[in-house]
């Protein structure tokens, strides 16, 4: 087995374990990492998205999803790394109502979850993040996965209401700038 593939049966066998609930008599009666459920709804925006928002599932699941793409992505990450931004991703995702799995995939386009990168334009971290935004998004260590992440999810959250949901525009936003996009 490769290493990938243990880690993914540890966090797995660790979720169940973790979610196990111990008063429980019988295993019928056990919290099983599939069936907890976190519902996030935020009308101001999910009327507007051509897909059904009514609720995103966030569970252990989509944890280890997380986990098993980040290592596929980038194979040079330590796992302590890939941990850390898996945990970052579901919890501020969670936090602000923006898909972990959106901001999994723009940390991937942005920085391949290298949290030391730093772009030609000077944009740092998992979310290439601009200086210029550091004050407005809290941030005085661009490298550190939590503020950095934080702050990926509270601008996604902020671009998918300025555009009234329309994910198209909220990323090509976050890429380009606001005043960059121009609609008919």
């Amino acid at each position: 087995m490769t290493w990938p593939t243990i880690l993914i049966i540890f966090v797995s066998i660790f979720t169940i374990f973790n979610n196990i609930n111990p008063s429980a008599t019988n295993m019928s009666q056990a919290s099983c990492p599939d069936q907890e459920v976190i519902q996030m709804r935020d009308m101001s925006y999910d009327q507007y998205l051509p897909y059904d928002t009514s609720y995103q599932i966030v569970s252990a699941d989509v944890y280890q999803k997380i986990v098993a793409y980040i290592m596929d992505y980038n194979k040079n990450l330590e796992l302590t790394d890939v941990l850390s931004i898996a945990e970052a991703t579901v919890k501020f995702g969670t936090e602000y109502k923006v898909d972990p799995l959106l901001l999994t995939a723009q940390m991937a386009a942005e920085s391949g979850f290298d949290r030391y990168a730093v772009s030609s334009s000077g944009a740092r971290g998992l979310g290439q993040m601009m200086p210029s935004n550091f004050p407005a998004y809290n941030i005085s260590e661009p490298h550190d996965v939590e503020q950095g992440v934080r702050a990926q999810a509270k601008m996604m959250k902020e671009l998918l209401k300025m555009w009234n949901g329309n994910l198209n525009y909220a990323l090509a936003s976050y890429v380009e700038g606001c005043t960059s996009i121009k609609t008919k």
